[in-house]
């Protein structure tokens, strides 16, 4: 499931806009601290919403188990992975700490759930072992839905790193937004290298992708 979650329900504005509009409800239009209840509220939803991005990320080598790839595919996907997964367990263990986070609550509102759940089912098929893309199609589809990814994880961590007044998590947001940038950097290098027939390099997160 991971894999068809990652295959086409990313899409970067609808996070940072859910998280825009919250901090507009709330009356806050500086940065809010995060001792406030409806600070406490946003960066709540924004926890949650990177929690469920970095879950999905996670898994995403699992897709290695039945897929041919390229060579340095593999190691790309599974070096994510790791990172991915050593991030969900932070957010995991800072969700206990004071003021506390329900990392259950995205704050999507209910048709926003049920057109990500009616994506995953549309990519059912996409990546299955045995009818799905094979080959350069697959890798293809998969760096691209990486890529996807990561700009949205990237661009929520930006509208994180601006709403949090914790020093220590804001260093964390920080270190993990780079790697992020990191990784889809080399995600779009890979791309352009073998499934592009024009290998031209794009701008970087930082840049403005």
């Amino acid at each position: 499931m991971a894999a068809n979650y990652l295959a086409g329900t990313f899409v970067t504005g609808r996070v940072v806009l859910t998280l825009l509009v919250a901090v507009w409800l709330s009356g806050c239009q500086e940065r809010s601290p995060s001792g406030d209840e409806s600070g406490k509220a946003v960066l709540e939803n924004g926890y949650a919403q990177l929690y469920e991005l970095t879950s999905t990320l996670k898994s995403s080598d699992t897709i290695l188990n039945f897929k041919q790839s390229t060579d340095g595919f593999g190691e790309l996907v599974s070096e994510l992975a790791t990172d991915e997964a050593s991030m969900a367990e932070y957010l995991e263990a800072l969700a206990k700490e004071p003021p506390g986070y329900d990392l259950a609550n995205t704050g999507y509102p209910e048709i926003s759930k049920r057109s990500l759940n009616s994506a995953k089912s549309d990519r059912l098929l996409s990546y299955s072992p045995f009818f799905g893309r094979t080959k350069d199609n697959f890798e293809r589809t998969y760096l691209l839905s990486l890529s996807n990814a990561l700009t949205q994880q990237y661009h929520l961590l930006e509208v994180m790193i601006d709403l949090e007044r914790d020093k220590e998590r804001l260093v964390m947001l920080k270190e993990f937004q780079s790697d992020v940038s990191r990784y889809y950097d080399e995600v779009v290098a890979k791309l352009n290298r073998q499934h592009f027939k024009e290998n031209v390099p794009g701008p970087s997160l930082e840049e403005g992708a």
